[in-house]
């Protein structure tokens, strides 16, 4: 690479975490963050924190300039195909420095498809797992990051911006990014299945109606061996409603998990926690049972993603 100083980048889907993700890079680094959404007043919105609002994907490559193409997917893993694609054909062969970042929570399959295309065409490719949920926008994003390491090297002031140097890096070739993503969230999915458990039987066991669970959970968020985020998040969760009554007992999934389950049936890799857990969202939704409405509330309140009222 001629010049080896990263000025700019285009951040496509400014969401629930891609907002906060362009705002801390650009409070964080000297990157300008040039800013594109389909919901327009999200799109305006950045400008309050200095970065650049584009129309469309045209107009992000054009105002990028044929030296600085690059860009950062975080967008629903439906439209990531169609924009990954749209931007091929558009910055191919216009320059030897640009890249495209996968943040979104895609198949790891379809992410190696998408190197090949992408080296095919003279561009760089990282696929990237971003953890953290709503919460990183306060502590730093956590990133597990696959690809060409010297793309890797190219863009980590990116990475440095959005997060602490214990809590990102480069895990391997492609697509081991989204790979170690889709584990993680599998394994995620294990905790919250345990912990929605222990909510159900202290709801429903010896001493029903005559414990404090609020006050349980509080302190099991002080230095036991189950405190970490997703028992501080039951915990907030049960103390804004002890009693459960502002959701239903339904959980929706976002695929890693299933993901993941096939992958571990198609390589012959015992799991029986992880696997359960996801097929235990799917058998009981709508049973008026505990377990799936702290489960919910979990993933409301680490993810910000919508429950049924």
């Amino acid at each position: 690479m001629k010049n080896k100083t990263l000025d700019s980048i285009g951040f496509i889907g400014l969401g629930k975490m891609g907002y906060n993700m362009a705002k801390l890079i650009k409070k964080k680094s000297e990157i300008n963050v040039y800013g594109f959404d389909k919901d327009e007043k999200v799109r305006k919105s950045i400008k309050e924190f200095g970065a650049v609002s584009v129309n469309s994907l045209d107009e992000m490559v054009e105002q990028l300039g044929e030296d600085q193409l690059n860009f950062w997917m975080m967008l629903p893993s439906e439209h990531t195909s169609k924009t990954f694609n749209l931007l091929v054909r558009k910055i191919k062969n216009q320059g030897d420095q640009q890249f495209i970042i996968d943040g979104s929570n895609s198949n790891f399959k379809k992410t190696i498809k998408r190197h090949k295309k992408a080296r095919k065409h003279g561009i760089g490719m990282l696929d990237v797992g971003v953890s953290g949920g709503i919460l990183a926008r306060e502590t730093g994003y956590p990133m597990m990051i696959g690809g060409d390491k010297d793309i890797y090297e190219y863009a980590k002031p990116l990475f440095s911006s959005l997060a602490n140097k214990e809590s990102f890096g480069r895990v391997g070739e492609a697509g081991t990014g989204h790979y170690l993503k889709m584990v993680h969230n599998w394994i995620e999915y294990g905790i919250m299945e345990a912990l929605g458990e222990g909510v159900n039987l202290l709801f429903n066991g010896h001493y029903k109606n005559r414990l404090d669970i609020v006050e349980g959970f509080r302190i099991f968020t002080n230095n036991t061996i189950i405190d970490g985020t997703l028992t501080n998040v039951t915990y907030n969760a049960l103390l804004k409603d002890p009693n459960l009554e502002s959701v239903k007992p339904y959980v929706e999934e976002n695929g890693e998990g299933y993901w993941a389950s096939l992958e571990a049936l198609e390589n012959e890799v015992p799991s029986v926690v992880n696997s359960y857990a996801v097929s235990s969202r799917r058998i009981s939704r709508g049973k008026d049972d505990p377990k799936h409405k702290i489960i919910a509330l979990m993933r409301k309140g680490f993810g910000g993603h919508d429950t049924k009222k």
